[in-house]
């Protein structure tokens, strides 16, 4: 099959996938639809189809985004069974960011089958990081858990990968300070402790909460939840 005939399918059913997919997913037949949808970004649909549910690749990427999680999760908490939830949840934060998700993408030449009408200095922002997250949700469909959690582990939980990760410090708290700065916007943290010694922190944009985060300090939850409103924003800036 051809790339052409693989991104815009005239029928759906278990077929043979383009060569370039077969070697980056590990499987020669698949569910054609859900692959070609994992790469439709809804900038291709009609003002009218964007407003469809599953006319883009949007609910994939929310089933794959759950699927991620729990597979670096689970990754985790085998590989490092000395470390606590803080360092734990701060590297699935690395593993699962945007701007990581991104970068794989573009390595592993994930841009080649998505379709979208935005041009690629503004698509290598989120929607290829979204377009790995939409594959991953297809391939879970289509293949099962195990399947899925192979291609995850094949394409970013490399021994080299997550040594690189181990030394990357991204520090989203000094990030989003940096753009409500520049946004002449206002942040705040209501952080608080409770009966478990766990902290809850409230981050709050213009008195208006956008993320909280959670951990065993506050420091960590305070970067967790400036994690989640900075993917957020960049989310927003780039779609």
């Amino acid at each position: 099959m051809g790339l052409f005939d693989f991104l815009f399918p005239k029928k759906y059913s278990k077929q043979k996938l383009p060569i370039q997919l077969q070697q980056l997913v590990g499987f020669q037949k698949g569910e054609l639809h859900w692959y070609s949808l994992a790469f439709t970004h809804k900038s291709v649909l009609s003002k009218s189809e964007r407003n469809i549910p599953g006319k883009s690749n949007e609910r994939l990427e929310f089933l794959g985004d759950a699927i991620l999680d729990s597979v670096v999760g689970d990754y985790l908490f085998n590989s490092f069974p000395d470390e606590d939830e803080g360092f734990l949840t701060q590297m699935r934060s690395k593993f699962v960011s945007r701007k990581h998700l991104s970068k794989i993408a573009l390595e592993i030449k994930l841009d080649i089958f998505v379709k979208t009408n935005l041009g690629k200095n503004d698509s290598t922002g989120t929607i290829y990081g979204n377009a790995i997250e939409a594959l991953i949700g297809a391939i879970y469909i289509d293949k099962g858990y195990e399947d899925t959690a192979r291609f995850i582990k094949k394409i970013m939980l490399s021994e080299t990968q997550v040594k690189e990760l181990l030394t990357t410090n991204f520090d989203y708290k000094s990030k989003l300070l940096e753009w409500c700065q520049k946004e002449k916007k206002k942040l705040r943290f209501n952080t608080v402790a409770n009966a478990n010694r766990l902290f809850k922190t409230e981050l709050l944009i213009d008195q208006k909460r956008i993320a909280t985060g959670t951990a065993t300090n506050k420091k960590q939850a305070e970067q967790e939840a400036s994690q989640i409103a900075f993917d957020l924003i960049t989310t927003r800036g780039k779609d």
